[in-house]
């Protein structure tokens, strides 16, 4: 022991160590020299583990999330007065700090008119399950405990042994016919509900929209699968890529001065907001509670939103999202055709993306450039698939009146939006004609984005 005045062994060593990650690595190695000598070892990563619902469903999020359904719209009526008293002037600031403060403010209108989202329930009872079934699965549990007892008991007895199990055997019966009259029960009842609510319970069924939840692809896949696939849906651009040269020439330098953003374009912005529900971006903010954030915090936004279309820059804030990635049905999530990617954005940099891509509409439908061909029927206004199947019923039949062919061709291109490269879209810009400031503006929107 230290401080005896025999020589002897001064302790032992006690390989410890401690990490800031809560879970443990697989593999540790350590080698010491002696006292007042370096250690070294080597630590592997734990390998990922799949997740089971239960254990996803309890986890905290890394993004804040508010419970939507407790929104209290008079709260956050009054947070957004307050925001805009205690926001400093915007001009003040560099863009992307604004856009920082901006946000800050939303996100404390949301922490005033909302709880934080809570833990969804770890399990979910069976639509046939009660009472009644509860009970008789306690007693069936309890017969067979007191049978599986009975047999390990010394010296055995047969005859109690033998009672004892078809007393199990005739709880177990019992409870088997209470849950097939239940599920029959709950049969009748949903189809019963066909006609008193067909868009309640039994289209929910059909929709498959009762299901459990179940871990995130993410948290189930190995880093290094993962990583595979992201690379796969989001690939980089080639290096050594030459884009296709446009007959039209490059837009004149000279940016120029675009137009203000608009009370229309704001109040289109502030409709398509309360209209739609959807999962929020990294911040948390829902598009409901940035509507009525904007209605006293709205000159702010719309004032950072004419610094952006007058720099030509697009925050980076607005460039995170969340990344999601759905299984298709059918398909093990083991490769990236077996996904779809989604990638959730902030309330606020989408609505500058919505009045950006609506002035570029405007300008391909009545600008003074080549326009649209007048076959494309997808992601326009006013054009569905019925239009373009009667186009091609007109078709097919001016063929057939005058005894000709028609071939029609098909083609389904592997990740067509994340894989078109960017170069290609710059020159389709200049093809085009856009104006100069929405041409630079692209230019930086497609620079980097963050998922």
């Amino acid at each position: 022991m230290w401080g005896q005045s025999r020589r002897a062994c001064a302790g032992r060593e006690v390989p410890w160590w401690t990490s800031p990650s809560p879970r443990r690595p697989s593999r540790a190695e350590w080698r010491g020299g002696g006292w007042r000598r370096y250690i070294r070892f080597e630590v592997s990563p734990a390998p990922v583990r799949p997740a089971s619902s239960s254990t996803s469903s309890r986890g905290r999020s890394q993004f804040p999330r508010w419970a939507l359904s407790k929104l209290d719209r008079e709260l956050a009526e009054e947070a957004a007065i307050v925001g805009r008293w205690s926001l400093p002037p915007l001009s003040e600031f560099g863009l992307d700090e604004a856009a920082s403060r901006l946000c800050d403010a939303f996100s404390a209108v949301c922490r005033a008119a909302m709880p934080p989202a809570k833990r969804p329930p770890p399990r979910r009872a069976l639509y046939w399950w009660s009472a009644e079934i509860a009970g008789l699965r306690a007693a069936c549990n309890g017969a067979r405990r007191e049978y599986t007892r009975s047999r390990r008991r010394r010296p055995q007895d047969v005859d109690r042994d033998d009672r004892l199990r078809r007393i199990y055997v005739e709880k177990t019966k019992i409870l088997q016919h209470a849950i097939c009259r239940a599920k029959e029960e709950a049969w009748l009842e949903l189809v019963g509900g066909l006609e008193r609510d067909p868009w309640g319970r039994p289209y929910m069924w059909a929709r498959n929209k009762l299901r459990a939840q179940s871990a995130p692809i993410s948290d189930t896949l190995q880093p290094d699968q993962l990583g595979r696939i992201v690379g796969e849906l989001f690939p980089d651009e080639p290096e050594d890529f030459v884009p296709p040269r446009m007959a039209r020439q490059t837009p004149d330098t000279e940016e120029g001065v675009p137009s203000p953003v608009t009370e229309a374009e704001m109040e289109a912005v502030i409709t398509r907001l309360q209209s739609k529900k959807r999962a929020p971006g990294p911040d948390g903010v829902h598009g409901r509670v940035l509507a009525i954030a904007l209605g006293h915090l709205g000159d702010s936004l719309r004032e950072l939103f004419d610094r952006c279309l007058r720099s030509g820059q697009f925050p980076e804030a607005w460039k995170e999202g969340r990344l999601c990635l759905l299984p298709k049905a059918g398909r093990t999530p083991d490769s990236a055709s077996a996904v779809r990617p989604v990638v959730l954005l902030n309330e606020a940099g989408k609505a500058l993306e919505k009045i950006v891509a609506s002035r570029l509409v405007q300008h391909l439908e009545e600008g003074s450039g080549p326009g649209l061909s007048e076959s494309q029927f997808g992601f326009r206004a006013r054009r569905s698939t019925v239009d373009a199947l009667k186009r091609l019923r007109a078709v097919t039949g001016e063929a057939e009146h005058g005894r000709e062919v028609v071939v029609a061709v098909s083609l389904d291109i592997a990740n067509a939006f994340n894989s078109l490269p960017h170069a290609v879209i710059r020159e389709a810009l200049k093809y085009f004609g856009v104006p100069p400031y929405l041409f630079f503006f692209f230019f930086f929107f497609y620079n980097l984005f963050i998922y």
